[in-house]
């Protein structure tokens, strides 16, 4: 049976996906295919913050809650061969909504912030209410952040950093917030006592980007999977399909952001 000593952002019965690979594929491709987009609607100047930073923040950290022991203990304990990674965008997105209570400028606060609700969207489409559900998935994801390995996470946010696609202030700030050791009782409390996605206001502009990124993560998320997965969902090859690209041209872009470092 394989037991993993690294972070998986997929485990199928013949075929695997570590998270570091996939998020900086993730991160990557959102970057080359969406950027010049992105700067085209010239957002910096009415938010005060830098959009291509909340693109490559959003889309590195998407599926950062799947850093956590919780995900294979069935694995380990020979329960199963493969991994349910159900909640993980819930904490990924708390995880970004406690390191923006961590930030000391506006522009990370504001980054973070909208980041949150990014990256709980991820897998929630354009839903912009996010429902508490029953007392076992409040448990669950206090069980997920419990166990989160924050060596793991450092793992991810150092090869971010080396890309560039998170800046020294931002790896600082999330490694800050993840240092408290009752990682689950916080967690348990944003997401039971405060409906921390709706409180995350936005405004018409701000909602714009909000979307506009959002769209471009769940894109550049399902093309990006589907390379290592044994088989392709018909929306990441209709996004393909959109985006003329190849799978040898898909592979050829991601070996090499694999490799980009600075």
């Amino acid at each position: 049976m394989f037991l993993p000593n690294e972070p998986l952002a997929y485990l199928g019965e013949n075929s695997k996906e570590t998270l570091i690979e996939h998020s900086i594929g993730v991160a990557c491709f959102a970057k080359k295919m969406f950027s010049q987009r992105i700067k085209a609607l010239s957002y910096k100047k009415t938010l005060g913050i830098d959009p291509i930073k909340l693109l490559l923040l959003s889309s590195a950290l998407h599926d950062v809650g799947k850093a956590s022991e919780y995900y294979y203990k069935p694995l380990r304990n020979g329960i199963q061969s493969e991994i349910s990674f159900g909640g993980h965008h819930i904490v990924s997105g708390i995880i970004l909504y406690k390191a923006s209570q961590y930030a000391s400028n506006n522009e990370h606060r504001n980054l973070l912030r909208l980041a949150t609700k990014i990256v709980v969207s991820h897998h929630q489409a354009f839903k912009l209410n996010i429902h508490k559900d029953s007392d076992k998935l409040i448990g669950r994801v206090e069980g997920i952040c419990k166990e989160l390995r924050v060596d793991w996470i450092k793992k991810l946010l150092d090869e971010t950093l080396k890309r560039m696609y998170l800046d020294s202030e931002t790896v600082k700030i999330l490694l800050q917030t993840l240092q408290n050791p009752d990682r689950g009782g916080i967690c348990k409390a944003i997401y039971s006592n405060v409906d921390y996605i709706n409180r995350l206001n936005l405004n018409g502009i701000e909602l714009k980007l909000f979307r506009t990124i959002t769209g471009a993560i769940i894109i550049s998320d399902y093309i990006v999977a589907s390379i290592n997965r044994k088989e392709k969902s018909l929306l990441a090859q209709l996004f393909m399909n959109e985006l003329k690209l190849s799978d040898e041209v898909l592979r050829k872009m991601l070996s090499d952001c694999i490799a980009e470092t600075y």
